[in-house]
């Protein structure tokens, strides 16, 4: 429904209402947050959002929980659920993984399978209705409950097509319309989204990072991307691709890479490269597995390769760092903790000393689970967004 007809005339008092009530009911959909944290992540005064939270007590949509913040005692505003269900898919490189999701932070349903690598796009969807039906047939859910869904991919998205940007990633999937094939499939409206992306959000929503509205997410594995959060939303950039950091070219005379440019960090940081400079030592390392196998071994050729990786990828956050001066640097894939140091000292060397100083460097906390617990975040905000008939919010 278009927004002038459900809210009222636009630039009305009663539009504007109820315009600040749907961005506290988004916040919260987001997972619990205090009045603080809601006036900070609304842009609204503190009387306002004061006012819409006492109003969605009263009416039953939202309750109060005790928290600590700042190391003091504080009230989470909390929505009742389970309300409008998001339900995230993410088709990874090493499986499907399915998660539901309510407002407020709450797991509904999960469930995971095997993809064959070379699975199609119709088998994998296919796989996907078979665990979406499971889990209605189990009675976790009911399937009208689910309002919304997000499917994530390891491919960079061109949002003006809904399709994927690059054939060379995915190429089983290319010229395929994903989102209307997985929604008629599930018979649930579905987008679709970069798992780099999806990841850096469910760790500006999941994981102790919750509280950061400046966010970038850098994911090292076969190939490298990244997603970034700007004042807590994705940032997408013109048509979608942002976050394709592993095609920066960083060496005039480096390899050439599978864009078609030469020296990109992916030549240099990726997975697949560190095994390909390994192969020349003795019994070399023939999986990811295996290579952290041997560097908590201390292999001396490994924990090399992985302080050059670390170095590249570091230096190039060093340039982020002074771009976008990210409040914090999550660093995920497989290798986790593993890359951390070099990283770290890559960016202290190309980096100034202040931003140095103030940005912190960690590790993804949300293992396999990341894409799609981001993929259900987004499905969440827009079952919220979409399905909400905000003129029942009542605000004085």
């Amino acid at each position: 429904m278009p927004e002038s007809t459900q809210l009222g005339k636009p630039g009305s008092q009663s539009a504007l209402r109820h315009r600040n009530a749907r961005r506290v009911l988004l916040a919260l959909a987001s997972g619990p947050r205090t009045q603080a944290m809601l006036t900070r992540d609304t842009g609204l005064s503190a009387g306002t959002v004061s006012n819409i939270v006492k109003n969605l007590i009263t009416q039953g949509r939202a309750h109060t929980e005790p928290t600590i913040s700042s190391g003091r005692k504080a009230l989470n505003i909390v929505l009742n659920g389970p309300g409008a269900l998001g339900l995230g898919i993410d088709f990874g490189r090493r499986g499907l993984r399915m998660i539901v999701a309510a407002p407020g932070n709450t797991i509904v349903a999960e469930r995971t399978s095997d993809l064959p690598a070379s699975s199609g796009a119709e088998a994998c969807i296919a796989r996907a209705a078979e665990l979406f039906t499971q889990m209605v047939d189990s009675g976790e859910i009911s399937r009208g409950s689910v309002l919304e869904a997000a499917v994530s991919l390891p491919s960079p998205i061109d949002h003006r097509t809904g399709t994927l940007a690059s054939s060379s990633i995915l190429p089983q999937w290319s010229g395929v319309d994903i989102a209307a094939a997985v929604g008629q499939a599930l018979q649930v409206p579905t987008v679709i989204d970069n798992d780099a992306n999806l990841a850096a959000l469910a760790e500006a929503t999941w994981s102790e990072h919750a509280t950061s509205e400046q966010l970038f997410y850098l994911k090292i594995d076969r190939g490298i991307g990244a997603g970034l959060l700007l004042n807590g939303q994705i940032h997408y950039g013109h048509i979608g691709i942002t976050g394709e950091i592993g095609h920066a070219a960083m060496q005039d005379d480096g390899l050439p890479c599978r864009c078609g440019n030469r020296g990109c960090l992916e030549t240099q940081a990726s997975t697949d490269r560190m095994l390909d400079r390994l192969q020349h030592t003795i019994d070399p390392p023939r999986s990811v597995a295996e290579l952290v196998e041997y560097a908590l071994d201390g292999h001396p050729p490994t924990l090399r390769v992985l302080e050059d990786a670390g170095l590249a990828a570091g230096r190039t956050l060093g340039f982020i760092s002074s771009l976008l001066n990210p409040e914090v640097i999550v660093v995920g894939g497989p290798l986790g903790e593993l890359l951390l140091d070099p990283v770290r000292r890559g960016h202290q060397r190309y980096t100034s000393e202040t931003l140095f100083e103030t940005t912190r460097i960690v590790t993804a906390s949300l293992g396999e689970r990341a894409e799609a617990l981001g993929a259900a975040t987004l499905a969440v905000r827009r079952a919220v967004d979409l399905h909400t008939n905000f003129n029942e919010v009542e605000i004085p």
